[in-house]
């Protein structure tokens, strides 16, 4: 699929509407777009269950919810 031109956006939420854990990073190479947070962000998430979604926004203005999901954050285990 060629992704020329397309936008995209992500977001963590608590509920919907609720407010902004965190806005993943989204990135576009070629026709492959990639989306995460960094060590700095993800170190400030607070461990819990969340909602997350991607949008994209196509070249001619149009925007499509991509993918949507649960995600859960979970406090590290080991420690040192």
């Amino acid at each position: 699929m060629d992704l020329t031109g397309w936008l995209f956006a992500s977001q963590v939420r608590s509920t919907p509407g609720g407010a902004l854990v965190a806005a993943l990073d989204t990135t576009v190479e070629g026709n492959t777009f990639t989306i995460g947070l960094d060590n700095t962000e993800t170190a400030t998430l607070t461990a819990g269950r969340y909602l997350w979604d991607l949008f994209g926004s196509m070249p001619d203005g149009r925007r499509l919810r991509l993918l949507e999901g649960q995600c859960t954050i979970v406090d590290r285990i080991t420690q040192y």
